[in-house]
């Protein structure tokens, strides 16, 4: 993958602040007064037992308008210090009022601007691997998997994020060459790049990474980071400012990060919101009202199975109730539960257990199997460390899949093979380059995929190295043994529909109905009550053709090479008499 190098992002910093200039103070004159917090790292808490003084990084002295006491405002060079205080060795930042850059010994690796005549943010490079952290247990994931990525269509290396929106909705204060913006504003603009949060508790700020984080208890009693604030909230509505604040990140990252609005023909999320009705209960003094309104948002409006509120923020109202899907979704899960169960009996009338046997038709000739998700095991070993555990195809779809087609194999009298896709709901990317692979004829697969901010498209050229020979060849891989089939419904979806739609560059076949898209990696951005909002991201898969330079997504799915009514979805026989037909 091209890399940006030093020079380049030195030259980005400089482009970046084009079109900055000054402000005197705004809103009328309004002095800004300040606000001293105590800054806590969740990580720190959990390294060190709980013990708040071992996890203290930073006294921060923030900015508050009177009258809107419960938002914490602050300049770039504040909420810089505020991040990069936990930085690992080797790392150094400088930082103004509108550029913050970040090297790795001489090195830039994340570069921030903000233009204040434009009214947004621009930023390139990333502080992944800054700060030390638990190494992330990958397991079986990367074990004989290669992916080179290579950039096919040239875009920029710079993207933006326009807070012009934010601006109308809550005041933003302008100095010399200065932002005074809510912390949530920054957090939203840059947590993809650094990773963090910072929540506010009305006593103290928490440095965090996920909705998990907020759980965490306080020392050795039973108070949470969110205890005071739920305390707060029974004795006192939800602040009218924390509300305008909610919504205004809400807005922030609709607008600038989730990837499918233009897909859905919405040139401005927060317009869509706003000719929704939604604008003022997004703001509610009731709790019902404002909560309902904001998974309506995200679930009933979107119809996007990628996109919801997956926390529960309960210190400001939110229950388990509000969680919507609009009518789609609801279709695809009635859809899942009545295949689910048709495939059971099916498999069950042979004495077979689904997701785990191969069944045949009755020449000997078909093989089918069913998967339902991408997986791979954290945990592949035995106690003595080396020896694979012999039921690791259960947890690991790739080793799922070699067993099967070994078995198949070792049967005997085989031509083709049906893989089932049809209740496949997604999972790990990195498992379903491994699955392209192995009905692959020569271990040659790619995946495209265009990251929408940059307006570049970056080809993963994989393969997989089975045996583990330190080979990458037909060896490894299964479709030059069989005719492959994929066997979908509108339920393949996310790595369940790139997975029959990329298998057709490789020759593979689709039979069943349509399926389901998804064609964005999912994001997760922390709103200010401590939500999580995930969302189809500014990532999606596509196909690039290299002659008319034209890129398609993939959220329309796959259409079937051979139609098949969902009532011989499961009949072996059947399937087998269509594709000998064809």
């Amino acid at each position: 993958m091209k890399r940006i190098t030093s020079t380049l992002l030195l030259t980005l910093c400089s482009a970046m602040l084009l079109g900055s200039c000054s402000f005197g103070i705004n809103a009328g004159g309004v002095t800004l007064n300040n606000v001293t917090r105590d800054v806590y790292s969740v990580k720190k808490f959990r390294d060190n037992e709980g013990n708040r003084a071992a996890s203290k990084i930073k006294t921060i002295t923030f900015k508050v308008n009177p009258i809107r006491e419960h938002v914490l405002y602050c300049d770039l060079p504040t909420y810089a210090d505020m991040v990069c205080a936990t930085m690992g060795a080797g790392y150094t930042y400088t930082v103004n009022g509108t550029e913050w850059v970040v090297k790795r010994g001489d090195t830039p690796i994340f570069v921030a601007g903000i233009s204040l005549s434009e009214r947004r943010f621009s930023f390139a490079g990333s502080l992944s691997g800054a700060f030390p952290s638990d190494p992330i247990n990958y397991g079986t994931l990367l074990e004989g998997l290669k992916a080179e990525g290579t950039v096919i269509k040239e875009g920029t290396s710079v993207a933006s994020a326009s807070f012009a929106d934010f601006d109308s909705q809550l005041p933003l204060y302008y100095g010399k060459d200065v932002l005074y913006a809510p912390v949530a504003l920054y957090d939203a603009a840059f947590a993809e790049s650094t990773g963090f949060y910072h929540f506010d508790n009305f006593e103290d700020i928490f440095q965090y990474g996920s909705a998990e984080d907020l759980t965490l208890k306080l020392g050795k009693g039973d108070k949470a980071i969110t205890d005071n604030l739920a305390a707060f909230h029974k004795a006192s509505a939800t602040p009218a400012d924390v509300r305008l604040l909610e919504r205004a990140t809400f807005y922030f990252t609709m607008d600038n990060f989730y990837g499918l609005r233009f897909h859905k023909g919405i040139e401005k999320m927060s317009d869509f919101y706003r000719g929704a009705g939604l604008d003022k209960l997004l703001v509610d003094e009731d709790d019902a009202k404002r909560c309902a309104a904001y998974y309506a948002a995200v679930g009933t409006l979107l119809n996007d199975d990628h996109t919801g509120l997956s926390g529960i923020a309960a210190h400001w109202g939110d229950d388990d109730k509000y969680s919507v899907r609009g009518q789609l979704s609801v279709d695809r899960r009635v859809l899942y539960e009545g295949l689910g169960a048709a495939r059971k009996q099916a498999y069950e009338k042979e004495s077979l257990i689904p997701l785990e046997s191969v069944r045949y038709s009755s020449s000997g000739e078909t093989a089918f199997f069913s998967f339902d998700s991408f997986r791979f095991e954290q945990q592949p070993y035995e106690e003595d460390g080396k020896t694979k555990k012999p039921d690791l195809w259960k947890t690991d779809t790739a080793a799922y899949f070699v067993k099967a087609f070994e078995e198949i194999k070792a049967k005997g009298g085989v031509k083709r093979v049906i893989i089932d896709d049809s209740c496949n709901g997604g999972g790990t990317l990195g498992v379903a380059y491994k699955t392209l692979c192995l009905v692959s004829k020569d271990n040659q697969a790619y995946l495209d995929s265009e990251r929408l901010q940059y307006g570049m498209v970056t080809r993963a050229n994989i393969g997989y190295d089975r045996n583990l020979d330190g080979k990458y060849d037909a060896e490894d891989v299964y479709g030059d043994d069989f005719e492959i089939s994929i066997l979908t419904s509108p339920r393949s979806f996310s790595c369940g529909n790139l997975f029959p739609i990329q298998a057709k560059t490789l020759g593979v076949k689709t039979i069943g109905v349509k399926s389901g898209g998804g064609e964005c990696v999912v994001d997760s951005h922390m709103l200010p009550s401590g939500r999580s909002l995930t969302h189809s991201g500014m990532t999606r898969l596509v196909t690039f053709d290299e002659t008319t330079k034209m890129v398609t997504g993939f959220e329309r799915g796959a259409s079937p090479d051979i139609k098949v009514d969902y009532s011989h979805f499961y009949d072996v026989d059947y399937l087998e008499s269509v594709l000998i037909k064809e």
